[in-house]
């Protein structure tokens, strides 16, 4: 039986420095993305306002660099519990209620999130033969954010759920604001 905590807690211990790196990188991604989307948005404005030759691939490139850095934000939400409508929604519930009522609404957005994938990998199919108009880049590639980040945020609701059934503390429902830990 010890053998077997064991080997869960190393798998576990595994899991979670894969999700580090991971975390690490989906992050990293979306500063990085948000820093290119400055500064494509600052040649946009440069070449239309300074050059009076507005380059016609800026605005459709700024649009496309924050669909991804908003659904890599989305993910990232998930890891950290910053869905603060979740945090208000558990609010209403009594105390005694409260790990239930993180189970009942992980179910919910674990549903979300599967159709999330499921439909965004067919938008994403669909998607496929066409081409945006300045860039000439297959749409299926901006649709690919959709199902991209509806698999980051299942994977990061697991690691929460079973932290939640495990140790009785998850980041769903944690109030991200709050600097102290309380013994829910």
């Amino acid at each position: 039986m010890e053998e077997q905590t064991t080997g869960i807690r190393k798998a576990m211990a595994a899991v979670r420095a894969v999700e580090g790196t991971i975390t690490l990188i989906v992050e990293a991604a979306g500063v990085g993305l948000l820093l290119i989307m400055v500064v494509v948005v600052s040649i946009g404005v440069f070449t239309r306002y300074v050059l009076i030759n507005p380059v016609p691939w800026s605005e459709e490139a700024a649009r496309f660099i924050l669909i991804w850095a908003g659904f890599l934000g989305a993910a990232v939400a998930v890891r950290k519990g910053s869905h603060y409508g979740i945090l208000t929604l558990l609010n209403r519930f009594p105390r005694c209620f409260r790990k239930v009522a993180l189970l009942g609404i992980a179910v919910g957005m674990a549903t979300f999130m599967f159709i999330m994938v499921r439909m965004g990998m067919n938008l994403t199919m669909m998607a496929a033969v066409q081409i945006s108009p300045a860039l000439e880049l297959r749409m299926s590639w901006v649709y690919l954010a959709i199902p991209v980040s509806g698999v980051l945020m299942v994977f990061y609701l697991v690691l929460d759920v079973i932290d939640l059934l495990t140790t009785g503390r998850a980041a769903l429902g944690r109030d991200p604001t709050a600097h102290q830990e309380d013994g829910d």
